[in-house]
C-alpha cells in the first residue's frame, strides 16, 4: 500500500489534500503531532477507514495525545501509530476495526539486529511493527531490505534520510505493509519521501514480484537525473520483473559492494563518481580507456566492469571529419574527457576550459589538447562549442556557461545538459543559428547502449525515444 504522509499543519489543508489524492494514494496519515487545530470529527469524515492517525510527540499546543487517539479508536479508524509505550497503553482501547502500528525510529544508525526492533514493537500489543532506521551509506537500505525478506509478522520497514529512499520505493514488494509518500506540491514529513505520483507513475512497484532485478543510477545528486523514468518505462512496457532505482552516494566503496553482493546488474554513474569508479573496478572496456572515466557498469558474475556510453554517444552525433573545426570544451569531469577523446580522434583543433584549471589541463595533455583558463573561455575563436558542465542543468535553468554574444559565427553548438531538453545555451544557439545537438541525444543513445550492455539484445529505441518524449 501507498501511504500519502499529509505534511499540512490544519484541518482544512488535511481534508483537502485527502481529497485531492483520493485516486492516488491507498492511506492517508495524519499527524496528530503536526495538525495546531485538529478537528477529528472532519478528518474521520474524509476517509475513516482510510485513514492512519500517527502521534509521535506531544499535540503542537503540548498536550498527551493519547485522548485524541483514544476517540479515534472509538470511532472505528483505520489505523492508528505511536511509540511502544502509548500503544501499550491504547491496546486497552482496541476494536477489530483498527490496526494498532507500534513505531520505533532509530534516527542516527541502522543497527545489525533489526528484529529485535519489531520484538520490542510487538511486545507492546501492537497489531504492526514499524521500523525506521537512518541510512548513512546505501548498503543501510540493503540491511533493511533483507530483513523485510526474512521477516514473517505485519512489518513495515524502511530507511529515513535522503540516502534511504531505495528502501522506502521498494519496500512493499520486499514485504513491508505499506510505504510512505509525499504530496507532488507540498512539504515532506521525512526527507528521502518520493512524490505520490511519482511512485505510482515511474517507479510502480506493484508490478514486481520477489525475487525482482535492481539497476540503478548512483551518483550525488541524483534527483535530477531522467535514467529512473526512461528505464523504469521500457521495464515496464517489456514487462520485465525488474526496477531501476536513484542510489544517492556518497561512499563509491560500499556503492561497489552492494552492487557485487545484491547483485546488481547494471549501474550508471553520474556526477561526481566517474573517474572515481574508474580507478575501483575489477577492468573497463578498451574503448573506455582512452577517457579515463565510466558511466555504465557491468556486473559480470562478481567482476564489475565499466564503459562510458557517453564515448558511444558521442561518436554517434559529432560528424567524422573534424580536421581544421578548432573546438571548444567546456569541463573537464567524466562526460568532458568521453567527448574530448572523440573530438581529438576525429581531427578537431580541440581547446579545453574547466572550472578546476589542474583537471583541465591534466585533461588537455592527455589528449593532445589546448587549455586556456575558464575566464578566458569567452575570447578564444571557435567553430564549435561544447557544453561538458552541469551548468544549465534543473534547477539553475537560468543559467548558460557562455554568453549568446558569442556564438556568433560558431557553426555547431553541443549541450551535453538534458533537463531541461531545452537549455538557454540550446535557445541561444537556435536564435543565432547555430547547428545545435542537444544533450538528450545524447542521453538517449547512451542510455541504449547502457540497455544493450545490460541485458545483450538489441536496445528498443523506439520505446525509449517514445518515454523521453512521454517524460517532456
Amino acid at each position: 500500500m501507498l501511504c500519502l504522509s499529509i505534511a499540512q499543519t490544519t484541518t482544512v489543508d488535511v481534508v483537502t489534500t485527502i481529497a485531492k489524492y483520493r485516486k492516488h494514494a491507498d492511506l492517508f496519515e495524519v499527524r496528530v503531532d503536526r495538525v495546531s487545530d485538529l478537528d477529528l470529527a472532519a478528518v474521520l469524515a474524509a476517509g475513516k477507514r482510510t485513514l492512519l492517525l500517527t502521534a509521535l510527540g506531544p499535540t503542537p499546543d503540548g498536550q498527551e495525545a493519547r485522548p485524541i487517539l483514544e476517540a479515534a479508536i472509538r470511532a472505528g479508524v483505520g489505523y492508528v501509530c505511536a511509540p511502544p509505550e502509548l500503544i501499550e497503553l491504547l491496546a486497552e482501547q482496541k476494536t477489530r476495526k483498527t490496526r494498532l502500528i507500534a513505531a520505533i525510529h532509530e534516527d542516527s544508525v541502522t543497527p545489525p539486529d533489526l528484529s529485535a526492533l519489531a520484538d520490542r514493537a510487538f511486545a507492546s500489543g501492537a497489531d504492526i511493527a514499524k521500523v525506521v532506521t537512518r541510512a548513512l551509506k546505501v548498503s543501510d537500505n540493503f540491511s533493511v531490505l533483507d530483513y523485510l525478506r526474512s521477516e514473517t509478522r505485519p512489518v513495515i520497514a524502511f530507511c529515513s534520510g535522503d540516502l534511504g529512499t531505495p528502501s522506502r520505493i521498494v519496500a512493499v514488494p520486499s514485504g513491508s505493509l505499506l510505504t510512505f509518500c509525499c504530496a507532488d506540491d507540498g512539504p515532506k514529513t521525512a526527507d528521502g519521501q518520493v512524490p505520490i505520483t511519482q511512485m505510482r507513475t515511474v517507479y510502480d512497484t506493484h508490478r514486481l514480484k520477489e525475487p525482482f532485478r535492481i539497476f540503478g543510477v548512483m551518483g550525488d545528486p541524483v534527483g535530477q537525473s531522467w535514467s529512473p523514468a526512461l528505464f523504469n518505462s521500457v521495464f515496464a512496457e517489456q514487462e520485465k520483473n525488474a526496477i531501476y532505482l536513484p542510489f544517492l552516494t556518497r561512499d563509491v566503496d560500499d556503492m561497489l559492494e552492494i552492487i557485487r553482493r545484491v547483485p546488481i546488474r547494471g549501474m550508471s554513474v553520474t556526477i561526481p563518481h566517474k573517474e572515481t569508479v574508474f580507478e575501483k573496478l575489477d577492468g573497463v572496456d578498451t574503448n573506455t580507456t582512452a577517457s579515463g572515466s565510466v558511466n555504465t557498469i557491468v556486473n559480470e558474475d562478481g567482476n564489475l566492469v565499466g564503459y562510458n556510453t557517453d564515448t558511444d554517444a558521442a561518436m554517434d552525433l559529432v560528424p567524422a571529419d573534424l580536421r581544421d573545426v578548432r573546438a571548444t570544451l567546456l569541463g573537464s569531469g567524466g562526460t568532458a574527457r568521453a567527448i574530448a577523446a572523440t573530438l581529438v580522434a576525429r581531427g578537431a583543433r580541440l581547446t579545453i576550459c574547466g572550472r578546476t584549471p589542474q583537471r583541465a589541463q591534466g585533461l588537455a595533455r592527455q589528449v593532445g589538447a589546448d587549455w586556456r583558463p575558464w575566464e578566458e573561455r569567452e575570447t578564444i575563436e571557435t567553430d564549435f562549442w561544447i557544453n561538458a558542465t552541469p551548468i544549465g542543468m534543473v534547477p539553475e535553468v537560468d543559467a548558460s556557461p557562455i554568453s549568446a554574444g558569442v556564438l556568433r559565427g560558431v557553426e555547431t553548438v553541443f549541450d551535453v545538459v538534458y533537463n531541461p531538453p531545452e537549455t538557454k545555451l540550446v535557445q541561444m544557439a537556435w536564435k543565432t543559428g547555430c547547428k545545435v545537438i542537444r544533450g538528450l541525444d545524447m542521453f538517449l543513445g547512451q542510455a541504449a547502449r547502457q540497455y544493450e550492455l545490460w541485458f545483450g539484445t538489441q536496445a528498443p529505441r523506439e520505446t525509449l525515444q517514445k518515454a523521453l518524449e512521454d517524460m517532456q
